[in-house]
């Protein structure tokens, strides 16, 4: 089953927060998601909660500190 939501988050040099497209598969318990320069990646909370990048070009730790917060406000 995939959990499927959008988030606005913050990239590295924009001015405004984008959208991003969140799908949640809770086989691999990772977060696939399609940034808004049409690029894929893939995270995963590691067991302290902190975010981990499993798959795509490295972004930036605000970009991901973005995404992380965006995943949990929505999780609420």
């Amino acid at each position: 089953m995939t959990d499927s939501f959008e988030i606005s988050i913050n990239i590295m040099g924009d001015l405004e927060a984008k959208a991003a497209m969140v799908n949640l598969n809770e086989i691999t318990n990772s977060y696939d998601i399609l940034l808004p320069d049409d690029h894929q990646i893939s995270i995963k909370f590691s067991e302290n909660g902190e975010l981990v990048q499993t798959v795509g070009t490295p972004l930036d730790s605000n970009t991901l500190h973005s995404i992380s917060e965006a995943i949990k406000n929505h999780n609420q």
